[in-house]
């Protein structure tokens, strides 16, 4: 009887190894798989709405033309060309012109007169024309200093003067340039009318 047991015992432990290696295989094919984990973000279907990507309709108070509007697409779109396309581009292109400057004017140099003065001065312009003239070369000179204030007074200027005091200088930076702005084609059209026009007729 108790050499029938150690034998039972002893088949049991030979057995034993076999019986570890298989069950896990029966378990893991007895398993169901598990579902899809399905957890929507809240905050996106709020942000699609936000950036007008979503067709719901909006509620707002406010009237006007984009009054629902919080995040304008085009707004980003400009933001993103002018920050990696606009500012490098036109760095290059500033030093390009400014090298052609300095270079024409190296070369050539100043015109000067090869037969000397006469001592006689003749008008060759109009006041009205020399207004018009001055007038939109202080213009251009507004809206280009401006503009590069603007455009690259961030990373040019804040390192230099201090947040604070480049938020004073871009707010009137802007204001001006927004001002002075719809005067410059005013300004072309009437340097037109004075001086080119008369080649014309």
């Amino acid at each position: 009887m108790r050499s029938t047991r150690y034998s039972i015992f002893f088949l049991w432990f030979l057995a034993l190894p076999l019986l570890v290696a298989i069950a896990p295989e029966y378990a893991v094919g007895d398993q169901e798989p598990l579902p899809a984990i399905n957890n929507p973000n809240p905050g996106s279907d709020l942000w699609e709405a936000v950036r007008g990507r979503l067709d719901s309709p909006a509620i707002t108070q406010v009237e006007g033309f984009d009054s629902a509007v919080l995040v304008n697409q085009q707004g980003e779109l400009w933001t993103t060309i002018r920050n990696t396309k606009l500012l490098p581009i036109g760095a290059d292109i500033l030093i390009v012109v400014l090298l052609m400057i300095g270079a024409v004017y190296a070369i050539r140099g100043p015109v000067t007169v090869k037969a000397g003065s006469s001592g006689s001065e003749i008008p060759r312009h109009t006041v009205n024309a020399r207004f018009v003239h001055w007038f939109l070369a202080g213009l251009f000179i507004v809206l280009g200093i401006t503009g590069l204030v603007l455009l690259y007074g961030r990373p040019l200027l804040i390192p230099l003067i201090g947040k604070s005091a480049f938020g004073v200088l871009a707010a009137g930076a802007k204001n001006a340039h927004n001002f002075v702005g719809p005067l410059f084609p005013v300004a072309i059209f009437l340097l037109f009318v004075n001086m080119v026009s008369k080649n014309l007729y």
